[in-house]
């Protein structure tokens, strides 16, 4: 498992309430200023699991990002009470709250985010060999979410909303035994980090949003139109 710390600048910044309330996306005119990558977790198995996971890496990896979620702030401070040999103060990197000994250079906001293949987006999220008919993104199943009557809306999974539904299984609230009532949740969430913070897996990316258009797409129209193929045979 992989660690990036991404540093995004704006020229001109905005702050408190306008970017709650503005529909303006807020990384538009965003430069990348620094990009740091680290390994944060190895484990070697013959598959990686939920239960893998679980019993490895998972917890003491959330519990840090969980100080750094908490935290809100990474600040970059010139620490008075820690000099070099030449009686300067050293520049350090802080989560949260700035110190009241050090003189602050900088500091941004932190938002974590988390990228994988499907496979694992649902382990991470207790959602281990969820069928592919749930949506990934909310509790809607695929009836639904291609259903030509009523709203195709939903609200999104949260981790507290997902936490609130396992313990409504758990209890018997709900039927664990009934796909409708458990709604690809089975287990607890390996991480902090919300649903909608979870980029579009890559791999899937090319696949639906690359590989298909071209090759279902593209490559019919030139086969239809400028190969004379009937449809019949480019279909067969």
């Amino acid at each position: 498992m992989m660690a990036t710390l991404l540093l995004i600048t704006r020229k001109d910044r905005r702050r408190g309430n306008w970017r709650r309330t503005s529909t303006v996306n807020e990384y538009i005119g965003a430069k990348l200023a620094l990009e740091v990558d680290g390994l944060c977790g190895y484990v070697q198995c013959q598959k990686d699991t939920y239960q893998v996971l679980q019993e490895t890496i998972a917890a003491p990896i959330n519990d840090a990002l969980l100080r750094i979620q908490q935290a809100k702030q990474v600040t970059t401070c010139k620490d008075l009470t820690d000099v070099d040999d030449d009686g300067k103060p050293r520049i350090k990197l802080c989560w949260g709250n700035i110190h009241t000994h050090a003189d602050v250079l900088a500091s941004a906001d932190v938002e974590l985010f988390m990228t994988g293949d499907l496979a694992f987006y649902a382990m991470m999220l207790g959602k281990e060999h969820m069928a592919p008919h749930w949506c990934w993104r909310c509790p809607m199943s695929k009836a639904e979410w291609t259903s030509m009557e009523g709203p195709r809306v939903h609200d999104d999974w949260t981790i507290e909303s997902m936490s609130c539904h396992l313990a409504k299984l758990q209890s018997g609230d709900l039927r664990k035994d009934k796909s409708e009532q458990q709604r690809g949740i089975k287990d607890a969430s390996l991480t902090c980090i919300p649903p909608r913070n979870v980029i579009v897996p890559p791999l899937h990316a090319n696949e639906l949003f690359v590989n298909h258009p071209i090759n279902k797409g593209f490559m019919v129209w030139a086969h239809c139109r400028i190969e004379q193929l009937p449809l019949e045979l480019i279909n067969a």
